[in-house]
C-alpha cells in the first residue's frame, strides 16, 4: 500500500512541477495571437492545450492566406474533393509538414501534378509551416484514438480527383447535341438578349480544361455530384452551386461584389420603392423575384458562363475569362439598351466610336464592376463612376467653336448621341403560372430635356423613358405605385452610342431649329407621370 501511495505522490508532485513550469513560462513569455503577418515559432511541444490554441489559430490564418481551400475542405468549407477532417490522427508533426510541402519522399506517391503544385509551399517560412502543421494535427475525427493512415491508393484518388463520367459526357459534342435542351428564353420584352448559338455549347467542356488551374480542382470539387455514376440522374445528384466556391480563393473580390450594384440590385429596388413607397414594396415580391432579381450577376455570369438572365450555359468550353468577353456578358444583360447601342445593333445607327476603337466596357467601368465596399442605391452615386471628362477636356474649351461657353451646361451626349431605344408602358402579370412582362411599344428616339439626377453637372441632357406605368402591376393588386406621379418617367440618359458627328451637331440649325429633338408637352403620354412636365425644355429656351 505504501508503494502505491508513494507512486501517486511522486506522480502528483511531478505534474504540479510541470504545470508550475508551464505557468511560469507563459507569464515570462506571453503568447500573442498571430495575425496574417509574421507568425512566431512555437516552443517545444511540451505546451499545454492552452498554449497550442494560439498556434492553432495562427495555423488557421496560414491555411486561409495560402488558399489551401482551393484543393481541400474542412468541416464542409472548401473543395469537397479532398477533405482534411480527421487528418490530425493520421500523421505526426514531421510527416504532416512533408505532405504540406510535397517532400521528396512523396515523389511517386503523389500524382505528378499534385506533387509539383505542392513544391510552391517549400518557400513558406519554417514558423508558418509549423503552425499550419499544428492546425492540421488539431483536426482529429476521434480525439481518443488514432485512425489508420490513409492508404496511398486512396490518397492518390482523392488528390487527382478522377472526373470519371463527367468528362466522358461533357467532352462529347455529338452526345451533347442529342441530349442538351435549349435554355429557357428571357422573359418576353425583357432587357437581356440571349446570343444565338447551338444549345450543346452550354454544356460542352474542352478536354484540355483539366490542365488549367480551375480544372485541377476537378468537376465534383466545384459542382458536387457523383463522378463515378454512369446514370445521368445519379451523377448529377447532390450537385451544388459551383459559384459558392469562388470565395475560397477570391475572398477579397467576392466580399466587394456582395456590396456592388451587380450583386445587390439596389439601383432597381430603390427606383421601384420610390414609386411604391416602403409600405407597399413587399406587395411587389412576386414581380421582384420573378423578373427584377433575375438580373443579379454572379461571378460565373461574367467569367465562365452566359448570364443567368438568359439561361446561363458555358461561355466557351468551360474556359475562365479574367476579362469577360463583352459581347457575351455585358452586352447580353444590357442587350436592348447600352449593349445594343454600343455594338451598333440597331438598324440605321452606327456602333459607338469607343467600340470601333477597340475599347471594352471595363476600360471605362472600373469601380462599378466588383464594387468598392459601399452599398450604393444608384449607379449615379458610385464614387469614381466613368465620365466623358475622364479622358476628354471639359467645356468650355477651344477644340471647336461649339465647345465654347454657350454649351457648357449641356451633357456631352446631348450633341454626340444617336437615337436610342425607348420603351413605353410596361405591364407584368402571370399567364398559365408563368411570369410575363410586356411593353406597349418600343422604338428608337432622341429627346432633349431637363436633368433629373441630383448632383449631375449638366442641366440639359438626353432623356430616356423608363417604361414603368401607372397600372403596370395591377395584376398583383390595386394602387401598388401610389407615388407614381412623384417622379418623372423621362429620366436623364447616358446613351452608349457616341459619334463625333451626329445629325443634331452638323449645323447649329439642325438642333436649334428642330423642335422634334426636344421633349415638349405634346410628346407626353396623357396617362404618364405628372412629374414629366418638370423635365420639359420650353421651346423658347430650346430654340434661342
Amino acid at each position: 500500500m505504501r508503494e502505491i501511495w508513494a507512486k501517486r505522490i511522486a506522480f502528483l508532485t511531478g505534474l504540479a512541477v510541470l504545470l508550475l513550469t508551464v505557468a511560469f513560462a507563459m507569464l515570462q513569455n506571453p503568447v500573442e495571437t498571430p495575425v496574417s503577418g509574421d507568425v512566431p515559432l512555437p516552443v517545444d511541444r511540451v505546451a499545454t492545450v492552452a498554449l497550442d490554441a494560439e498556434y492553432i489559430e495562427a495555423g488557421k490564418q496560414v491555411y486561409k492566406n495560402e488558399g489551401c481551400a482551393r484543393c481541400h475542405s474542412i468541416d464542409g468549407q472548401g473543395n469537397p474533393r479532398t477533405p482534411l477532417d480527421g487528418v490530425g490522427a493520421k500523421h505526426d508533426a514531421d510527416t504532416m509538414v512533408d505532405w504540406i510541402i510535397g517532400a521528396d519522399n512523396l515523389k511517386g506517391v503523389l500524382p505528378d501534378r499534385v506533387f509539383t503544385q505542392k513544391q510552391a509551399f517549400k518557400v513558406l517560412p519554417e514558423e508558418r509551416l509549423r503552425v499550419l502543421s499544428i492546425y492540421m494535427q488539431s483536426l482529429r475525427a476521434d480525439i481518443d484514438g488514432d485512425a489508420p493512415p490513409m492508404p496511398v491508393e486512396d490518397a492518390e484518388a482523392a488528390l487527382t480527383g478522377e472526373d470519371g463520367t463527367c468528362l466522358t459526357c461533357h467532352t462529347n459534342a455529338g452526345h451533347l447535341m442529342q441530349v442538351v435542351k435549349p435554355a429557357d428564353a428571357p422573359p418576353e420584352d425583357g432587357c437581356a438578349v440571349a446570343p444565338s448559338r447551338p444549345p450543346f455549347l452550354n454544356a460542352f467542356v474542352n478536354a484540355d480544361f483539366t490542365e488549367t488551374t480551375h480544372g485541377a480542382l476537378g468537376c465534383t470539387g466545384c459542382h458536387g455530384g457523383d463522378a463515378t455514376a454512369d446514370d445521368k440522374t445519379l451523377a448529377h445528384g447532390g450537385m451544388t452551386d459551383a459559384g459558392a466556391g469562388c470565395v475560397n480563393c477570391h475572398a477579397d473580390i467576392t466580399e466587394l461584389h456582395a456590396t456592388s450594384l451587380h450583386g445587390t440590385l439596389n439601383g432597381m429596388s430603390h427606383a421601384l420603392e420610390l414609386r411604391s413607397g416602403p409600405e407597399n414594396f413587399h406587395k411587389l415580391d412576386t414581380v421582384w423575384h420573378n423578373d427584377c432579381a433575375s438580373c443579379h450577376a454572379s461571378c460565373s455570369d461574367c467569367h465562365v458562363t452566359l448570364p443567368g438572365a438568359v439561361g446561363g450555359g458555358l461561355l466557351r468550353g468551360h474556359e475562365f475569362f479574367k476579362t469577360p468577353p463583352m459581347e457575351d456578358t455585358c452586352a447580353v444583360c444590357h442587350g436592348t439598351r447600352a449593349g445594343a447601342e454600343y455594338l451598333g445593333k440597331w438598324e440605321g445607327a452606327e456602333p459607338d466610336v469607343h467600340h470601333t476603337a477597340g475599347m471594352h466596357c471595363i476600360d471605362c467601368h472600373t469601380n462599378d464592376m466588383h464594387g468598392d465596399g459601399t452599398l450604393y442605391t444608384s449607379r449615379r452615386d458610385v464614387e469614381g463612376r466613368p465620365q466623358c471628362t475622364d479622358c476628354h477636356a471639359a467645356l468650355p474649351n477651344d477644340s471647336v467653336e461649339a465647345h465654347l461657353a454657350n454649351h457648357d451646361d449641356m451633357s456631352c451626349q446631348t450633341c454626340h448621341s444617336q437615337p436610342y431605344q425607348n420603351c413605353f408602358s410596361c405591364h407584368a402579370g402571370l399567364e398559365d403560372g408563368a411570369f410575363f412582362r410586356r411593353a406597349d411599344h418600343k422604338g428608337l428616339d432622341f429627346k432633349i430635356g431637363r436633368n433629373t439626377v441630383a448632383g449631375y453637372p449638366y442641366s440639359i441632357v438626353p432623356l430616356r423613358n423608363n417604361p414603368v406605368s401607372r397600372d403596370g402591376f395591377a395584376y398583383f393588386g390595386e394602387n401598388l405605385l401610389p407615388h407614381f406621379d412623384d417622379y418623372p418617367t423621362w429620366k436623364t440618359a447616358a446613351p452608349h452610342n457616341i459619334q463625333r458627328i451626329t445629325p443634331q451637331n452638323e449645323t447649329c440649325a439642325n438642333c436649334h431649329s428642330n423642335e422634334d429633338l426636344f421633349l415638349l408637352e405634346k410628346y407626353l403620354d396623357e396617362f404618364g407621370s405628372e412629374a414629366n412636365k418638370s423635365v420639359i425644355l420650353p421651346p423658347a429656351r430650346a430654340l434661342e
